[in-house]
């Protein structure tokens, strides 16, 4: 909280009270709000998950994930959220880490957490898919895993999945 003066804070306040409630989004107490901001103020590795019905597929991003333990990963999706209904409902998922000078592309992706699946040719897509599901690869990528859920819990308003490495 520190890293807001307290003038940012008071206006920060002001202008949540008078912000429009958005249908769907998440609205945090207090001073949640500013500790979630400041959690974003570092630096991220940008990630795109891939899932797919073997035909269509969604490419959304995530950023809070990563390796618990070798051969096991988590990652945290928003409950109630398409993208959590999408992994839940088809098990086996491509996270693929971008290209940090793609981060524009990345975030506009947001949108796909609340969109169904869709056809190939709306996704800017790399030539190869990855090697052991066959799923598609966000052209921007560097590296990815290929996972399937095992089990998962809920936290607050997140769906943590556990997940084993299948490559």
């Amino acid at each position: 909280h520190q890293f807001l003066s307290s003038f940012h804070q008071l206006m920060n306040g002001l202008l949540t009270r008078i912000r429009k409630e958005k249908s769907g989004n998440v609205n945090l107490p207090g001073n949640l709000y500013n500790q979630v901001r400041i959690a974003y103020a570092f630096p991220r590795v940008i990630s795109i998950i891939t899932v797919s019905d073997g035909q269509l597929i969604i490419l959304f991003p995530t950023d809070l994930h990563g390796e618990v333990t070798a051969g096991y990963y988590i990652s945290s999706l928003r409950i109630g959220g398409k993208a959590c209904q999408q992994v839940q409902q088809f098990r086996k998922i491509v996270i693929s880490e971008v290209d940090p000078a793609a981060h524009a592309i990345a975030y506009r992706l947001g949108i796909n957490h609340m969109k169904d699946l869709d056809e190939r040719l709306h996704f800017e897509l790399a030539t190869v898919n990855s090697s052991f599901l066959g799923l598609p690869l966000p052209a921007m990528a560097v590296r990815y895993r290929e996972l399937e859920w095992v089990e998962y819990f809920d936290i607050g308003i997140h769906r943590l999945f556990i997940c084993r490495e299948l490559s």
